[in-house]
């Protein structure tokens, strides 16, 4: 086989590996939003059948290639707010059940633990239906919480920071913020980490949410 032949035989079998590994992530994250992560599923309040992708095509939402740049920008016209995460991450939207709107933020690692899900809710239907209180704490967990007032987003935006531990009492380990803008309660949980079943905000997702910004 002379040199040319080798070089293009290379670059098929480079190709058709590389697509293989695309599909084998991109197959993975629609098993993840269908139920096959059960845990995160339950976390995000999701039902398997109401998760999609985000539709750019919808007035209320986008997302928008950033020109020069490694981010892209998600938009909601509804809500009036923007975040700015990474190329290779992808932005979800999801029907809720229990609050307005949520958004899934993952990078697409095979175990989804790196991202972080925002849920808003109206603040007259938390009060209605007592979901959690004004911190965003849960009534089962009111007492172990541990609640810190912090800066969250480009606004610097007064923000709750919620610890829960298990040593403390609490049903779980998770990471969560709560802010609360308008007549809306912005809440971020951190995804599932398999390797010790806590839900955690980790750097990256830190990062993409020091970029939020909120309309007046």
């Amino acid at each position: 086989m002379s040199n040319i032949k080798k070089i293009i035989f290379l670059v098929i079998i480079s190709i058709a590996v590389i697509s293989a590994v695309v599909w084998i992530k991109k197959d993975k994250l629609v098993g993840w939003l269908k139920g096959e992560n059960p845990a995160a599923m339950e976390q995000a309040n999701i039902s398997p059948t109401t998760a999609g992708e985000l539709d750019p095509n919808k007035a209320e939402n986008s997302t928008e290639e950033n020109a020069n740049s490694e981010t892209k920008t998600y938009k909601n016209e509804k809500y009036g707010f923007t975040l700015e995460y990474p190329q290779n991450w992808t932005a979800i939207e999801v029907a809720p059940e229990k609050y307005d709107l949520g958004i899934i933020f993952t990078n697409n690692a095979p175990d989804q633990s790196e991202g972080f899900v925002m849920r808003i809710f109206d603040i007259a239907k938390v009060e209605q239906l007592g979901i959690f209180n004004q911190d965003g704490v849960s009534a089962e967990n009111e007492k172990c919480a541990q609640i810190k007032d912090v800066l969250l987003g480009a606004g610097s935006y007064n923000a709750k920071e919620i610890t829960l531990l298990k040593s403390n009492g609490c049903d779980r380990d998770s990471q969560s913020f709560s802010i609360k803008h308008s007549n809306d309660i912005y809440r971020i949980v951190g995804n599932m980490n398999p390797q010790n079943n806590s839900y955690e905000i980790g750097e990256a997702a830190r990062k993409i949410l020091q970029t939020l910004k909120l309309e007046d």
